[in-house]
Order: structure tokens, then C-alpha cells, then sequence
């Protein structure tokens, strides 16, 4: 009986280990989003499971909404977080990683408008996070033939490349793909791919992560 105690006991310890190692990657859609807006990306992520915030702007209590919500879910948060954000949504996804450093490991952006959106200043849509140490990966994409008298070059018919780029900090990675307009991003395997090599080197062994999607 001391025997199985003991074995059970060291189970327990290894299994609150494992818990606590694990990274958590959480997927948050952009403006009018829903949960079937991510559902290639979360199908190509395992465990994946969808969380709908409540509020998009302003970013502080957006990010205060997503926090909760990752909270109250099933999803286990015992271990880091990785954020990967579509359009506002990779704006969310800076400021909760500003606000919550010893939580998210990284960051990642899809077609988010950190420069600025449209005719509107840039100032908007800066998520407060440039003193922030977490490691940014940005995706930028393009379509030809979408070229509007608002759009600084290149665009994916919502958010221009050079808004994309325009980060206001530092980014550990960047890549610009062409082709693809704001939605379809979310369905390429291209951007799956390049996601599941940036978060590697974070998420240690595939069998641990859990996958959320919050989209506000």
C-alpha cells in the first residue's frame, strides 16, 4: 500500500510539473470576428478551443476582457502563454502580453494595423506595450488590385503592409506574403506553417499545448 502511495504520489508531482511547463497558445480574432474565423488555424494548432471576449477597443479593457476570459476557460493557464492576434486582435494580444510579462512568452501579428488605420493617426492603435521585453513575430500581407487612395502601397484590402510593419518596437521576426487578402490569411497554410516554426522553439514538446481562440 506504501508502495502505491508513493508511486501515486510521484504521478501527482509529475503531472502538476507537466502543468506547469506547458505553453498555451491563444489565437484572438480581429473586429466582427467569430469562432469559425480561426478554424483552420486552430484545427492546425492541438487542443484547440474557442473563447469569445467582450469588448475590442479601447485595448486596455479589451485586453482586461481576453485575460478573463482565458481565465475562465477550460484551457490550462498554469504554464505561459503564446498570443497570436488577427488584425485587432494582434493589438489585444500586445497589451495583454505588456500587462501580463510573466505569463506570454511571445507574440505574434496577422495582418494587424500597428501604424495606423486608414486616415486615422497611428497613436489610435499603439497598445501600449513599447517597453515591453516579449518577443514580437509580425505577418504582413498583400493582394495586387486592392490599391485604394487610403492605402499607403500594398495592402490586403483592410490594413497596408507598411501599418503591418510599423510596430513601433522592435520585432524578433517579420515576414510578407503576397497574395492573400485580410481573411483569406487566416486560411493559408503558408501562415500555419510559418506560426508552428516561430512557436517551436517556445512550446517544448507538441503533445503539451493547449490551444484557446478568443475573438472579440
Amino acid at each position: 500500500m506504501k508502495k502505491i502511495f508513493v508511486v501515486a504520489l510521484f504521478l501527482f508531482v509529475a503531472t502538476v510539473a507537466q502543468a506547469a511547463d506547458r505553453a498555451t497558445v491563444v489565437l484572438v480574432g480581429g473586429a466582427g470576428s467569430d469562432t469559425t474565423h480561426m478554424e483552420y488555424l486552430v484545427k492546425n494548432i492541438p487542443n484547440a478551443i474557442n473563447i469569445v471576449p467582450d469588448r475590442l477597443w479601447p485595448f486596455s479593457d479589451a485586453a482586461a476582457d481576453t485575460w478573463r476570459k482565458i481565465q475562465e476557460s477550460d484551457v490550462a493557464v498554469d504554464g505561459k502563454l503564446i498570443l497570436i492576434g488577427h488584425s485587432f486582435g494582434g493589438l489585444i494580444s500586445r497589451r495583454v502580453a505588456a500587462e501580463h510579462p510573466e505569463k506570454v512568452i511571445a507574440v505574434i501579428t496577422i495582418s494587424s494595423p500597428s501604424g495606423g488605420f486608414w486616415a486615422c493617426p497611428k497613436w489610435i492603435f499603439r497598445p501600449g506595450d513599447e517597453e515591453s521585453n516579449v518577443p514580437l513575430y509580425v505577418i504582413a500581407v498583400y493582394k495586387e488590385g486592392l490599391e485604394r487612395w487610403f492605402f499607403r502601397g500594398p495592402n490586403d484590402g483592410t490594413v497596408d503592409v507598411v501599418s503591418m510593419l510599423d510596430t513601433g518596437r522592435e520585432a524578433a521576426d517579420s515576414v510578407v506574403l503576397a497574395g492573400l487578402e485580410h481573411m483569406e490569411v487566416l486560411r493559408s497554410k503558408t501562415v500555419a506553417d510559418i506560426i508552428n516554426h516561430w512557436i517551436e522553439p517556445f512550446k517544448g514538446d507538441a503533445s503539451q499545448v493547449q490551444t484557446a481562440m478568443v475573438s472579440p
